[in-house]
């Protein structure tokens, strides 16, 4: 007898149509993959929570709430504070500190930072 997936996506193996959570890096009791945690922050970057949360779910039938969603940015922002703080210990104690990769057209690009309800003022950055 065929199984269901394979009816629906001839060529398709159970395992192909159905990745691990391994294969999709969800760790042990996440329930949701890096991905669409990475796409949610993205979203909240641009536009506020509730509607981030809508998005998301619009893009990926991912359904969660605004407070998943600040829970998550707060998640990246202590993992961008770790990593910031050991390259800059790493800096003082007069390591080399690698600097990411950046191609030469994104290097030439104007940084745009926004803030959410605050106020400040304009300051364009140019290296």
């Amino acid at each position: 007898m065929e199984t269901a997936s394979a009816a629906m996506s001839p060529g398709l193996s159970w395992e192909s149509a159905n990745p691990s959570d391994e294969k999709l890096g969800i760790a042990p009791y996440e329930q949701t993959s890096w991905e669409v945690k990475r796409l949610g922050c993205l979203l909240s970057v641009f536009v506020p929570y509730e509607l981030a949360t809508q998005l998301l779910e619009q893009l990926t039938g991912v359904r969660i709430r605004d407070s998943s969603l600040w829970n998550w940015i707060q998640q990246a922002g202590q993992r961008a504070k770790l990593i910031w703080e050991e390259r800059l210990t790493a800096m003082e104690s007069g390591e080399e500190v690698a600097k990411e990769a950046m191609s030469a057209e994104l290097q030439t690009l104007m940084m745009v930072l926004s803030a959410d309800g605050v106020m400040a003022p304009k300051v364009v950055w140019r290296a």
